[in-house]
């Protein structure tokens, strides 16, 4: 199943604060002057309203930061035509494609993943319950997990003994984020 993703760090806009001072006294001068206008007549009004635009900066739909951005570090990945999640990572060194799945509770590699990891012998003493039951899991530490412009070190991780298709990023991985939102099939991540 290919993946669809659009990873990518921004940075908030910010505006002089010559011109949004500038801006905003203009505004409140014109808004003045176009409530007076309208006693004095529709012509006076209508011929303000050809000035705002040159004075006050505009600001396009999606354009500058959302109320909820607090960082210039943010993560957004579309979703595939399933509505899954899916990003391309490194796992020690170690190129792997993941899906991001919140029902799940920690990072959960695959056996062919973990081999390709070099972990080392595993032991399948852990008890996990997944959707499809109870499997037997092994513990291990990825050292270095990238995923697009962020990194995290030293994060605990099992291996699926079971059936699995593809490496999860679950909860022990979201939890490291400030805020997630999911709005219109794409997962914005705040770092």
């Amino acid at each position: 199943m290919p993946a669809y993703v659009l990873i990518r760090e921004t940075r908030k806009e910010r505006r002089a604060p010559l011109l949004v001072c500038i801006s905003m006294v203009a505004s409140l001068g014109l808004g003045g002057a176009l409530l007076g206008g309208t006693a004095y007549g529709q012509a006076l009004a209508g011929g303000l309203f050809r000035f705002i635009p040159l004075l006050a900066p505009t600001l396009e739909p999606g354009a500058g930061p959302r109320a909820t951005e607090r960082s210039d570090h943010v993560i957004r990945i579309k979703a595939d035509s399933n509505g899954h999640y899916y990003v391309k990572g490194n796992a020690d060194g170690v190129p792997l494609e993941f899906m991001i799945d919140s029902g799940a509770t920690n990072i959960v590699l695959t056996k062919e993943a973990a081999g390709r990891l070099h972990v080392g012998p595993l032991s399948f003493d852990i008890t996990t319950n997944t959707a499809n039951g109870r499997i037997q899991s092994a513990q291990i530490t990825i050292h270095s997990l990238t995923i697009g412009p962020y990194t995290v070190s030293d994060i605990p991780a099992v291996v699926n003994g079971g059936e699995l298709d593809e490496p999860l990023l679950g909860m022990s991985w979201l939890r490291l984020f400030r805020s997630i939102e999911i709005e219109n099939g794409v997962m914005t991540l705040h770092y």
